[in-house]
């Protein structure tokens, strides 16, 4: 009996016999949900890690999206933003070397 419910590729493995006494003890059609159950399972959790990436990718297209489709008046007000920005480090970078050059002048 054993032998017909054992696979042929299970001939002489302990997991072949251990899956064979499970089959015999639950039942054929038990044996198959149970697989099944355990399949779906493992298959779910794949399908949940593609499904977070998918959705981090999103996430990001939507940021590169947001970012392409501004306004123009909004592109003009962040580049006036970044050339005050720019400014304001020129200035304070020629305010350092030009305090540094007094101090140097001052110690001769």
């Amino acid at each position: 009996m054993e032998a017909q419910l054992r696979h042929p590729d299970w001939r002489n493995d302990r997991a072949g016999t251990l899956v064979a006494r499970i089959r015999r003890i639950i039942g054929w059609d038990d044996f198959i949900a149970l697989v099944d159950r355990a399949l779906g399972r493992t298959r779910q959790r794949e399908l949940e890690a593609e499904l977070a990436l998918a959705h981090r990718e999103i996430e990001r297209l939507r940021g590169r999206l947001a970012d392409v489709t501004r306004p123009p008046v909004q592109f003009a007000r962040m580049r006036v933003r970044e050339a005050a920005v720019d400014r304001l480090a020129r200035l304070r970078r020629a305010r350092r070397s030009s305090a540094a050059r007094e101090e140097t002048w001052a110690r001769r």
